[in-house]
This record gives C-alpha cells, sequence and structure tokens, in this order.
C-alpha cells in the first residue's frame, strides 16, 4: 500500500500541506468575509428588530393603559347615569302610586282591601273546620287523651 511506504512520507505530507494552505487561503479570501459581513448585517437587524420591539411593546402598553382608564371612566358614568335614573323613576313611581290612591282609587283601594281580608278570614274558617274534621294522628302513647278531644270537637263542629 503507498500509503504505509516509508519512501513517500515527505511527498505525501508536502502534498497535503499545499492542499489545506490552499483552502485555507480560499476561505479567508473569500468566504469568511462574506460569513463575517452577513454575520454583522444579522446582528445589525435583531438589534434593530429589538428596539422596535421595545419601542412597540411600550407604546402598546401606553394605549392599552389609556383604553383601560377610558373604560373604566365610561362605566363609572354609566353606572352613575343609570343610578340616578333609577332614583327618578323610583320617586316618580312612589309619588304616582301616592296620587292614584288619595285620588280616585281611594275608595277602590280601601274596598279592595276590605275583599281580601273577609276573603283570608273565610279561608281560615274553612281550613280551621278542615282541621276539625280530619282524623288525629297519634303520638306514642298519648292517642287516648288526642282522640277524646278530637271526637268533642268534632261533635261540636256537626251540632253547629
Amino acid at each position: 500500500m503507498p500509503q504505509l511506504d516509508t519512501v513517500t512520507y515527505f511527498s505525501q505530507f508536502f502534498w497535503m500541506c499545499v492542499c489545506y494552505l490552499g483552502f485555507y487561503v480560499v476561505l479567508m479570501t473569500y468566504f469568511l468575509p462574506r460569513i463575517g459581513r452577513l454575520l454583522k448585517l444579522r446582528r445589525r437587524k435583531s438589534q434593530t428588530s429589538t428596539d422596535a420591539f421595545a419601542s412597540t411593546t411600550a407604546e402598546t402598553d401606553q394605549v392599552r393603559e389609556a383604553y383601560d382608564g377610558l373604560l373604566i371612566e365610561g362605566l363609572r358614568e354609566a353606572r352613575n347615569s343609570l343610578q340616578q335614573a333609577y332614583e327618578a323613576s323610583e320617586t316618580w313611581a312612589h309619588s304616582v302610586v301616592a296620587e292614584a290612591y288619595k285620588g280616585p282609587l281611594a275608595s277602590m283601594n280601601t274596598a279592595y282591601l276590605g275583599r281580601i281580608g273577609a276573603a283570608k278570614i273565610q279561608q281560615e274558617v274553612v281550613l280551621q273546620d278542615l282541621r276539625a274534621v280530619t282524623s288525629p294522628r297519634p303520638h306514642h302513647g298519648a292517642a287516648s287523651a288526642y282522640e277524646a278531644l278530637f271526637n268533642a270537637h268534632l261533635l261540636k263542629a256537626l251540632a253547629a
């Protein structure tokens, strides 16, 4: 094998050094300056982009704070307006009802309340009669006294 031949070591080493030196010169003169310029351009663009992003972020924060402030102020004014409108309508409604009860509706209101009272009394009388008529539920040992009271009340209700 020619790689292991000791006579050709020097010539192989020489041509290897020439090839590597040529490759190094080509890299240093053509490729590395271009790569360096591209890296410098990238660095400038990223710095510009970072600065623009920082200014845009600050501007966005300012706009957001202004928007939030305006929104809070608008909501506060809307709440105050609604509260004033509610209070005014409540006052108006109370005055209209008071005038209606003082004027032509006073006699009708009195008659209405009297009829409701009579209906409530009649309902209570019917409930009392139903309690008297329905059978009692015995309670553990005191059933005989309760039953006697029920029977007396039932006879009294039937006699009437």
